[in-house]
């Protein structure tokens, strides 16, 4: 069962990504379906909705790159497993023409050695 703040954080969430809202948002009511994880209400929640707003305005402002990392800091700290950390990786991935898996830092990608 969702806690009023836990509703207000889907609610705000979904509305401030442009993301649909789902039925429990949208008519108040209190209870979940169960393919509905809703996002869970954590003290990183507050930089996280930052991070994606300033992501917005970065690349409105015209950098790009600096927007894509604005991004992955959202996705970062939202809760895992939700909506906003899907939407904010699909738009890292949009910006940077590069799969998420490469989203990592360079020396923990797997490296080839080539002996001579």
């Amino acid at each position: 069962m969702n806690t009023s703040v836990e509703t207000f954080a889907q609610t705000v969430a979904t509305a401030a990504l442009g993301l649909p809202l789902s039925g429990s948002a949208e008519t108040g009511l209190t209870g979940t379906k169960p393919k509905d994880i809703g996002l869970r209400w954590t003290p990183n929640l507050g930089k996280a909705f930052y991070c994606s707003r300033a992501a917005q305005k970065e690349e409105r402002n015209g950098f790009k790159y600096t927007a894509a990392m604005k991004w992955r800091n959202a996705a970062e700290l939202f809760a895992p497993d939700t909506r906003a950390v899907e939407y904010c990786w699909h738009e890292w991935e949009r910006i940077m023409h590069l799969p998420r898996r490469l989203a990592g830092p360079a020396c923990a990608a797997p490296t080839i050695a080539k002996v001579i």
